[in-house]
């Protein structure tokens, strides 16, 4: 196996070799390049050590017996688009590691989004997608990212998010229009730009203090809110 890496450390091309099947990225790369590993159907593991800072869209598109992937590292562009990734089972990230530029839709064709049988599917302390229908939704403790369009469209009609939740991103809940009631347990939670958009039934948000850290269009949309009415909801 082999590497092709540029001076500025860009790895540029992996050069597989019959029966190698893990990968460690080896010290000095710090980007993981365009289609480094593009149709590299032969492994199955890779390792990504803590001084890797990039890992391009389409890094491992394409690597079909790919199964786990390690990433040490916890620069904010530190993720990729698995696509053709379809026997990838897991991704793990270091502990308390969040990054608001991962979703769901970067793990569609793989098996770990495809079969997934619970209702909160999470990448370490980040939670992509909920699959339940409950009336009542709990996020789950431990949490810290609701990722984008994550809990959007559902019929429910009260929301808990604990106090480990960090930030709610981008129309997370957009279109939940049964939704009445949204208690936060911790006031120190970022709602980024409409969050709960389109939650036409919204009525009532509970905060032990109120709310900081509030995009101005984070409740757009939500005739019957009044955001008057929240204490401490700042950059309304």
């Amino acid at each position: 196996m082999g590497f092709n890496i540029l001076k500025n450390g860009t790895l540029t091309k992996y050069i597989p070799e019959d029966g190698v099947t893990k990968v460690t990225i080896p010290e000095g790369v710090k980007v993981i390049g365009e289609g480094a590993f593009k149709g590299c159907t032969e492994i199955a593991e890779v390792i990504i050590p803590e001084w890797v800072d990039q890992i391009s869209k389409d890094a491992f598109e394409g690597c079909s017996s790919l199964k786990r992937v390690e990433i040490r590292c916890r620069s904010r562009r530190a993720f990729c688009d698995y696509k053709g990734c379809t026997a990838l089972e897991e991704v793990t990230y270091p502990e308390g590691y969040i990054n608001t530029c991962i979703n769901a839709d970067q793990f569609i064709d793989t098996k770990l989004y495809k079969s997934f049988e619970g209702e909160y599917l999470t990448l370490g302390c980040m939670l992509l997608e909920y699959r339940g229908n409950d009336d009542a939704v709990r996020i789950p403790e431990g949490v810290k990212m609701i990722g984008e369009y994550c809990v959007s469209d559902k019929d429910m009609k009260t929301l808990f998010i604990p106090k480990s939740v960090e930030i709610v991103m981008t129309e997370a809940f957009y279109g939940c229009d049964s939704l009445v009631k949204v208690e936060f347990e911790s006031e120190k939670v970022t709602l980024c730009s409409g969050a709960f958009t389109n939650c036409w039934g919204l009525k009532e948000i509970a905060a032990p203090t109120g709310l900081y850290g509030v995009e101005s269009d984070s409740f757009e949309d939500c005739p019957n809110l009044d955001q008057r009415a929240i204490p401490g909801l700042l950059d309304i």
